[in-house]
Formats: C-alpha cells, sequence, structure tokens
C-alpha cells in the first residue's frame, strides 16, 4: 500500500506543487506551539466541518449554498477530499471523471479546475480547505 500511496503523490504533485499558499491564507503554530495564527500573529480558531465529499457530489451553486451556510455559522474550515473512494473513474457532480480513462497519469482537467473553483469560492467567504489529495485505498493495485 505504501509504494502506491508514495506512486499517487508523485503523479498529483505537478497538479498541487505550482500553488502557493498566499500570505493571507496562511496559518501557522505559535512560537509556543499551543494554538494556531494568522501570519500577523493573531490566533486562529480551527472550526472545522467535514465535507469529505463536497468536490465531487456538489456542483458549484450547491458550493456556494453549503459555504455560505457554514460561513454563517463560523466555520473557518473544511475538510475534503479531491480524489474519493468512490473509484477512478466515479464522476463528479458535473461529469467529470478525476482522470482520462481511468488512467491516473492523465489528470482530467475539468474535474481539477472544479475544485480549484471551489477552493477560490470557500476563501472568498473566510473559509479554508484542509485538502486530502486522495484516499489511499482509492488507488488501484498493482
Amino acid at each position: 500500500m505504501a509504494p502506491t500511496l508514495v506512486w499517487l503523490a508523485l503523479i498529483l504533485l505537478p497538479i498541487v506543487a505550482p500553488w502557493k499558499v498566499p500570505a493571507d491564507y496562511a496559518i501557522l503554530p505559535s512560537p509556543d506551539g499551543h494554538f494556531f495564527q494568522h501570519t500577523n500573529g493573531t490566533p486562529f480558531f480551527w472550526q472545522a466541518d467535514t465535507a469529505w465529499l463536497l468536490f465531487h457530489r456538489l456542483n458549484y451553486t450547491e458550493c456556494e449554498m453549503y459555504l455560505t451556510d457554514r460561513a454563517a455559522k463560523g466555520f473557518t474550515i473544511v475538510l475534503a477530499v479531491g480524489f474519493t473512494q468512490i473509484g477512478i473513474d466515479s464522476p463528479n457532480r458535473n461529469g467529470d471523471p478525476p482522470f482520462i480513462d481511468s488512467d491516473v497519469t492523465q489528470p482530467n482537467e475539468p474535474y481539477w479546475a472544479h475544485i480549484d473553483t471551489i477552493i477560490a469560492l470557500a476563501w472568498s467567504k473566510g473559509i479554508r480547505i484542509a485538502l486530502v489529495p486522495a484516499w489511499g485505498n482509492a488507488q488501484p493495485q498493482h
């Protein structure tokens, strides 16, 4: 299992590597390590909701409704997964599978662009996405 996860991480790295965390998005441990803080030193409260299948099960409009509700309730983090345990050929709500022809070496741009769009939407509402790129059990066995 571990070699499969390493292999998948290497495949997904070019997708996520170009993105750099903007300073105002970043959260850091406090100097004493007891809490999170913004880059300006003010405390950050990690109030999270888990919506593991957010990108997979909801379209843009549904994500906007969900994130608006979560922001109104004070959530600061939503945990979600990019590539779900449902399966390598399972399309998202828009009908886009994560990979072309179920080949993990060929990311399907519309699938991953939807994730980028929802991450930006969440941030516009003051919510950070804690993204798990893929579930370990969602990889093909070799």
